[in-house]
């Protein structure tokens, strides 16, 4: 197991989508570590691959990538289902680092939720 989160290899691609390499003995919560520890980069991917489900782009990157020891890739996707929730999170950070910019792109981006579920 890793004993500090510093240890996994977070790399970014020419694509912008981070790849997470995990291992057997990786737990959830180490997982989580490592995701907290670039949650600047995790939340804007969230944004970023939100915003283009949202607009129905054809080919939507994942949030992120894990591979395992043996080389097998596991995209991370955000359901619909999880948007608000996921975007409750990132605008908590947004907040809190006062780029009240994407705050206002998540704001809008809420509104597009609700017109497409019909709450509007």
């Amino acid at each position: 197991m890793f004993e500090d989160f510093e240890d996994f290899d977070f790399d970014f691609e020419d694509d912008g989508v981070p790849r997470i390499r995990v291992d057997s003995a990786t737990s959830v919560t180490d997982l989580e570590l490592t995701l907290q520890s670039n949650h600047d980069d995790f939340f804007r991917r969230i944004v970023d691959h939100i915003l283009s489900r949202l607009e129905g782009d054809r080919q939507v990157l994942p949030v992120a990538i894990l591979i395992d020891e043996e080389g097998v890739e596991y995209e991370m996707q955000v359901e619909e289902d999880g948007y608000n929730k996921a975007l409750d999170k990132a605008n908590d950070y947004f907040v809190t680092i006062e780029e009240y910019e994407t705050c206002d792109l998540i704001k809008q981006m809420y509104e597009i939720i609700e017109k497409k579920n019909g709450l509007r």
